[in-house]
């Protein structure tokens, strides 16, 4: 339907055009300007049909033609007709409306790639003025290795008491991370629920090792774990998780579980670092000899 639709469009557009060659029907190009309205969109590689606006702005007394010229970016170019395509890269935007939209479609593949990207300027104007120097970015991102949103939900924890590992212990937990036009989107997770505490929150890192397709996740040594915690200390309120290796001393290693293909089990390191609660004062300025917990973790499934 998709494709149904941008050929009727594009078949539209271009009688649209032949027709109205009389310039008597434009606008006057000294009354209205257009731009390319974003300076930069970014859209996944299999989002499917998208817009890049044009912005009218003055008084129209007319319709405007706007013809744009796409162009690859200098790296990772997208190239038209084979990354995506463009139903007609001239439009005409009647007298009422003070938004044109040039139409793309997005072609998806099943590789693993950089996002490619490609530019829009405007080359030719009917009825209106180009503001100079406009441009739109157009970032094609791709969908096959974006892994990270795949791991958000609900996971079973097993933790092991390290003085006594035969005895596993499951806690249910949430993954929860940040949007895509979030600072920390595709690098930071984070572990909610531990303990079997809904106001306990673990960061995790997030990693996607490209060469061989593999993702994985470490808990992030020290950080902060809970706070506003009473423990009958006076002001040592905050938890904080540390490593502990295999010789009881507290480390910054960070312990990396690894994510199956299908994304229902993380298994994490068996030579790693113990994860411990170490209770701290506000601020985490210094320590008392007190820990919350100390556990081996050994997976996350669901």
């Amino acid at each position: 339907m998709k494709y149904l639709k941008i050929f009727m469009m594009l078949a539209v557009a271009t009688l649209f055009v032949a027709c109205s060659d009389d310039d008597e029907e434009w606008g006057n190009p000294a009354n209205a300007t257009v731009e390319l309205a974003s300076a930069e969109i970014r859209i996944k590689e299999n989002k499917g049909i998208f817009n890049i606006p044009i912005q009218v702005n003055g008084e129209k007394h007319g319709r405007i033609q706007v013809t744009v010229k796409v162009t690859p970016a200098e790296e990772n170019g997208a190239v038209a007709d084979e990354h995506y395509r463009i139903t007609s890269q001239t439009i005409v935007i009647s007298s009422e409306d003070n938004i044109g939209n040039i139409e793309v479609l997005t072609v998806d593949d099943d590789d693993i790639n950089d996002n490619r990207e490609f530019v829009v300027t405007i080359e030719d104007v009917k009825g209106a003025t180009a503001v100079e120097g406009t441009q739109s970015v157009v970032i094609l991102r791709d969908n096959d290795a974006e892994f990270y949103d795949k791991l958000m939900g609900k996971w079973t924890m097993t933790v092991t008491d390290p003085e006594d590992p035969s005895t596993p212990v499951n806690w249910s937990v949430d993954v929860v991370g940040f949007e895509e036009d979030e600072e920390g989107y595709n690098q930071t997770l984070y572990v909610v629920g531990m303990m079997g505490y809904a106001w306990t929150v673990a960061e995790l890192a997030y990693n996607f090792d490209q060469e061989n397709n593999k993702v994985t996740v470490s808990f992030i040594f020290p950080s902060l774990f809970a706070e506003g915690v009473n423990f009958g200390l006076g002001e040592y309120n905050e938890v904080h998780l540390w490593g502990v290796d295999s010789e009881d001393n507290y480390t910054i290693e960070p312990l990396v579980g690894e994510v199956s293909e299908d994304f229902k089990t993380i298994t994490f390191d068996e030579n790693g670092p113990a994860v411990y609660g170490r209770i701290a004062h506000e601020g985490g300025e210094s320590y008392t000899n007190y820990i919350w917990f100390g556990y081996n973790v050994i997976s996350m499934t669901r």
